[in-house]
């Protein structure tokens, strides 16, 4: 027999999920009016083989229903892709489940406990550090890499709740930092770098689709936002201390890392185009996953990256947008690694002396 439902966490209240035979009706959650991008379920299989199934998806928001045709299955051995079909505010996917517990998502599953294996696995390893409680209470996790007095670089992901591509990015970014790669060995000895995986632990923990409540706080905008946009009115923990934290240590780089459902490109938001295409000479389009680099060229003020570059006068903001189509976990750590090699090597561009610098 299968059992399909929600797992711990997965919203404020148990998702819904209606059957009819091996036709399950599921209806999906979001504290938005516009965007809903998760869902995340369990399959129980409790028979001696595989079972097929039906599931037939009703999103809360019309917005983006034909990017919604992909959905991930873990297995035990990854996050496998699956296609389905879609209609305005509807998902259909047919699927075998084999025999015990498996894993449905809109992306690849990443949650606090995934966090807490990728910080006890860098124990020893990197400078574990926090920026404080969250609203709920939950710790701001962040580690450090690097020389200190050094250019610094900082690296924040998960500000919205569905957001997992940038947490794989994070582990990345440090499987790079700790290697032996010639780049990684030397830039430590001159740069300083701050990861924080999830900037959103209660959006995370709590089922959110994109702020840390149904009325809390977007952590990719600054707390003056917010106070004028948002039920809270800025009056969110997790959102003070990790903008006080930005403009504390004033980075001279600040990556800001988002996932979303466009198919075909991924985007980088950078303040002119000379900057883009400095960073994309070392990371050009990721051809092997269809993608293109789409430039979104602007200041940033209103978001994380740029509002700290206004604060500190100095600070670089890049901020991307990573596409899960046709990639999987895995993936998005090459991602992060491809992503920090980059950011580095851009830095060879420019300086004033002839032959660059780091």
């Amino acid at each position: 027999m299968i059992t399909v439902r929600g797992y711990s966490g997965d919203a404020p209240s148990p998702v819904r999920v209606d059957r009819s035979g091996d036709l399950f009706r599921v209806y999906a959650y979001s504290e938005t009016d516009r965007e809903s991008f998760r869902l995340d379920l369990e399959l129980v299989n409790d028979a001696s083989g595989m079972e097929k199934i039906t599931l037939d998806i009703t999103w809360p928001t019309l917005p983006f229903s034909e990017l919604r045709d992909c959905l991930y299955f873990h297995t035990g051995s990854g996050w496998k892709s699956i296609f389905g079909r879609t209609a305005p505010g509807k998902s259909y996917f047919e699927l075998e489940v084999p025999q015990g517990i498996h894993g449905l998502s809109l992306h690849p599953r990443y949650s606090l406990g995934d966090l807490a294996v990728f910080l006890a696995e860098l124990d020893g390893k990197a400078e574990h550090f926090t920026c404080g409680p969250s609203e709920h209470g939950r710790a701001l996790h962040g580690l450090r890499f690097g020389a200190s007095g050094g250019r610094r670089f900082l690296i924040t992901a998960r500000n919205h709740a569905n957001e997992t591509a940038g947490c794989f990015a994070v582990e990345g970014m440090a499987a790079f930092l700790l290697s032996d790669d010639p780049l990684a060995r030397y830039a430590l000895t001159r740069n300083e770098f701050y990861l924080i995986p999830v900037t959103n632990p209660d959006g995370t923990a709590e089922g959110m689709a994109r702020y840390s409540s149904p009325g809390g706080a977007d952590m990719h905008r600054p707390v003056e936002w917010n106070r004028m946009n948002r039920p809270c009115k800025g009056q969110d923990a997790a959102l003070t201390n990790l903008f006080a934290f930005y403009e504390k240590i004033a980075p001279d780089c600040f990556i800001n890392l988002h996932s979303y459902l466009f198919k075909f490109k991924d985007e980088i938001f950078a303040p002119d185009e000379v900057t883009a295409r400095d960073f994309t000479a070392f990371m050009p389009d990721q051809t092997d996953f269809g993608k293109s680099w789409h430039y979104v060229l602007n200041d940033q003020r209103e978001l994380a990256a740029g509002w700290t570059a206004q604060k500190t006068g100095k600070t670089l903001p890049l901020t991307f947008e990573l596409s899960w189509f046709l990639r999987d976990e895995s993936d998005m750590r090459e991602m992060g690694r491809r992503i920090i090699r980059a950011a580095l090597l851009q830095y060879s561009r420019k300086g004033e002396t002839a032959w660059g610098e780091l």
